[in-house]
């Protein structure tokens, strides 16, 4: 009976280490994971830090996280907003304007297309901002729509950005 135990020990112990060594993460996972990478680059709080520091952080996270030449519809914005340099530099001046603003996506639906090179994500942006100015913070939930495209050495980034409406 030891031995059918050792026997079966080894053999899930082996199983967990192939799992380990050879099961990558799926192309959803990927996604999923540069939404919230996403998240955390837009957030605003606490000390604030020098400016043009903050641009470059962005504008380096931006090019892990955007195709160069990203199209972004915003609504309140009133026109499309062209490639990712544009993109840091309206979410660092962001900081001007927020007190304290916190995006999270949720209920995220991530289509991939069959040669799995693009990929489109619809998912809801549940928005928390306090303005400068304000002692309230706004609740908002936006629909977006995210386009995605997979490099082979830089994997997947966004390509297009849609958001919707104030959703009900």
């Amino acid at each position: 009976m030891k031995r059918v135990l050792a026997g079966l020990g080894v053999v899930v112990g082996l199983g967990c280490v192939a799992y380990a060594l050879f099961a990558g993460k799926t192309d959803e996972e990927l996604i999923r994971e540069r939404l919230a990478e996403l998240e955390t680059a837009i957030e605003v709080g606490g000390e604030p830090k020098n400016l043009a520091v903050q641009a470059l952080q962005m504008k380096g996270t931006f090019s892990n996280l955007f195709e160069p030449g990203v199209i972004a519809h915003i609504p309140e914005l009133g026109s499309v907003r062209r490639g990712r340099d544009e993109l840091a530099a309206l979410a660092t001046s962001s900081r001007n304007y927020f007190a304290s603003l916190d995006v999270d996506f949720e209920h995220v639906h991530v289509q991939i297309d069959a040669a799995g090179r693009n990929a489109e994500v619809d998912t809801r942006a549940e928005l928390t901002a306090l303005g400068r100015a304000e002692s309230v913070p706004r609740r908002e939930a936006r629909a977006v729509r995210f386009g995605f495209f997979k490099h082979d050495e830089h994997g997947w980034r966004i390509d297009s950005v849609d958001v919707g409406d104030i959703a009900e």
